[in-house]
Order: structure tokens, then C-alpha cells, then sequence
């Protein structure tokens, strides 16, 4: 099987060393470097590449890098072309931060407090209790349930409503 990686040429080369002890009839080609693209079955991407079939007429399937596959333009795609989203752990986890610090910026005012530092001035502004905050949340599936038990720990700032239920992008 030949796959085409393309997407963080460092998280790439990882993925090729693995492969290279744990599985060696598989090979892993970093973009720009694809070796046969008539043997090319799977792209892992973040953006796949121009003229996608057109360049890897035997392309099977697509996964994504990223959180989800809302960035892949899906109507540019082959309707039969499989879009899958990889799910591992530590991106996961990396979108838990994320938006953990999104939200406790948000709730802490940080945007006013960091501007008021690049123009020296200091002003105290009233705090809102986290209780007195209201977070929701739309899709995510999985990723949600698990942001809002983080966003809890964080000191409160939780959402009201939680729902654990699937939506149609948690299925690509």
C-alpha cells in the first residue's frame, strides 16, 4: 500500500519511521514527494492537493489531520471518495485546551486587559462569576462532551447543557 502524507513534514516523518518498523510493505511518501501517484491509495492531509483524482486516479480514501474535515471543500471531492476523521487522543486533547483557553479568555476579559498592557494603561474592570456565565456549545459530538467536562475543571465556566448526541459531520 502506498500512502501520501501531507500535512506537518516533522509529525510526517514520525509516522513514516513507524511504519518503516511496525508494518514495511506500507510506504509513506511526505509531500511534495509521492512516489508513483498511480499507486497512491490514501492521502492524509490537512488540504489534499489540485486535480486530486485526476493526479492519484486510485486514490481509496482521504483522512483528515485536522480536529474534523469541515475544512475539505466536500462538493470538490468524488461523492464515493471516503473523507475520514482520525481520531487520537492527543488531538483531542489539544482541542480540550484549546478551547478551554478560549473560554476563560473570554471570561476573564483578556482581549481588553492585553491591549490595555500594549498601551501601558491600566484600568480595573468589574468580574463577572463564572456561575453568572452561560457556554454552549453546537456539534462537536465527542470533542463537546469532552471540552465541556474540561471547561468545568477550569473553575466553573461550564456549559448548562451538555448533549452527547452524534451529528452528521462526527460520521465523516
Amino acid at each position: 500500500m502506498h500512502i501520501l502524507y501531507k500535512s506537518d513534514p516533522q509529525r510526517g516523518a514520525l509516522w513514516q519511521q513507524w511504519l518503516a518498523q511496525h508494518a514495511p510493505d506500507i510506504q509513506l511518501h511526505l509531500w511534495p514527494e509521492t512516489g508513483d501517484p498511480l499507486e497512491v491509495e490514501m492521502l492524509i492531509a490537512w488540504q489534499p492537493p489540485e486535480r486530486l483524482l485526476e493526479t492519484f486516479p486510485g486514490l481509496k480514501a482521504l483522512l483528515s489531520v485536522g480536529a474534523g474535515a469541515d475544512q475539505f471543500d466536500l462538493a470538490a471531492l468524488p461523492p464515493d471518495l471516503p473523507v475520514v476523521r482520525m481520531i487520537e487522543p492527543g488531538l483531542t486533547q489539544g482541542m480540550v485546551e484549546y478551547v478551554t483557553f478560549a473560554v476563560l479568555g473570554i471570561h476573564r476579559d483578556m482581549v481588553r486587559y492585553l491591549q490595555q498592557q500594549r498601551e501601558a494603561s491600566w484600568q480595573a474592570h468589574s468580574v463577572t462569576p463564572a456561575a453568572a456565565r452561560r457556554v454552549e456549545q453546537a456539534g462537536g459530538g465527542v470533542r463537546r462532551v469532552r471540552r465541556a467536562e474540561r471547561a468545568g475543571e477550569g473553575g466553573g465556566v461550564l456549559p448548562r447543557r451538555v448533549s452527547a448526541q452524534l451529528d452528521a459531520r462526527d460520521l465523516h
